[in-house]
């Protein structure tokens, strides 16, 4: 039995798996993000510290234009938006 002829084979199938494995990692890249991540990263833009005035529905007596601060971060290497 030649071994050739198998060994021709299984290389031109490796070369069409790695073909196929760069195609598809070039065409996440030419569609961008997914939109969870385009989401997130408009939210990562928050960051920083808010302040205004409570409103609360239904109106809660001792809330009302009372003033409030929040603050966002960024953390976990951008991967999470913490607010204190």
């Amino acid at each position: 039995m030649n071994m050739r002829p198998l060994r021709f084979k299984l290389s031109i199938v490796l070369m069409l798996l790695t073909t196929v494995a760069f195609a598809q990692s070039d065409a996440q890249k030419s569609t961008g993000q997914s939109a969870a991540q385009k989401s997130f990263d408009k939210l990562k833009t928050l960051a920083g510290t808010w302040q205004g005035l409570v409103k609360a529905d239904p109106p809660q007596a001792d809330w009302v234009n009372k003033p409030m601060r929040i603050s966002l971060r960024v953390t976990s290497r951008g991967t999470r938006l913490c607010m204190r």
